[in-house]
Parts: structure tokens; sequence; C-alpha cells
């Protein structure tokens, strides 16, 4: 048996256009396909799938994903332009990101000097 591998990262949100918007807007690619309350975008080899919930985000994200990019700064911009927010900055010896979130509140990371073993 194969292990298994990742094949979608699914995002909780509550207003389905605007969410679709902004995550069109980072990655730079069209909606794929949608059905029912699932949006979804071919992103890097899997699916970043956009989930239409009633309930607003209330807690922090346990998990969530780390993009880097060749222009940290450009990119952080980028996201705040479309609507996403910054939450925080880390800034270590060995690394050093941004803690931004999508316009319902989910929080994602860009490396500003990525740490050993996400580069």
């Amino acid at each position: 048996m194969a292990p298994p591998r990742i094949s979608g990262i699914i995002i909780d949100v509550s207003d389905g256009p605007r969410a679709a918007a902004f995550w069109a807007g980072v990655f730079e690619v069209d909606v794929a396909f949608e059905f029912d309350e699932f949006v979804f975008f071919d992103v890097s080899d899997i699916h970043l799938v956009l989930q239409i919930v009633p309930d607003p985000k209330v807690v922090k994200n346990r998990v969530h994903f780390d993009l880097t990019s060749d222009d940290p700064a450009g990119f952080i911009d980028k996201v705040v332009d479309l609507g996403g927010s910054i939450v925080s900055t880390v800034d270590k010896p060995t690394y050093a990101l941004t803690v931004l979130a999508d316009p319902d509140g989910n929080e994602f990371c860009v490396s500003r000097q990525p740490s050993t073993g996400l580069t």
C-alpha cells in the first residue's frame, strides 16, 4: 500500500464569493470548479477548497499553511490589498514570518526568512 498524500486543504469560510475572490487573487488562479458548498482551486498539485459554512471562526486555527514568495513584502502588501490582514510578525534568529488572516480570519504565514527544513 502506498502512503497517503495530501490531496486538498479545506478552509471554512462564511462568504463564498468574497473568499473565492480573495484566494483566487492570492494564488493568481481561477476557480477550478464548484459544487454544493465547495469552491475548488488547483494550487501546487493539490486542491485548495473553500467550504462555505454558516458559523464564523471563533478560535485560533489549529492547522495552517506557510507560504513563501520571492518578494515577501510585496506579497504581504498584495494580501492586505485583497482584503486580508496582518495578525502578527515573528522575528527569530533562525526564521522570520508574518502571520496573516484571510477575510474570514483564517490564519496563514508568509516566510520572510524561511527556517531550516521549510525552504
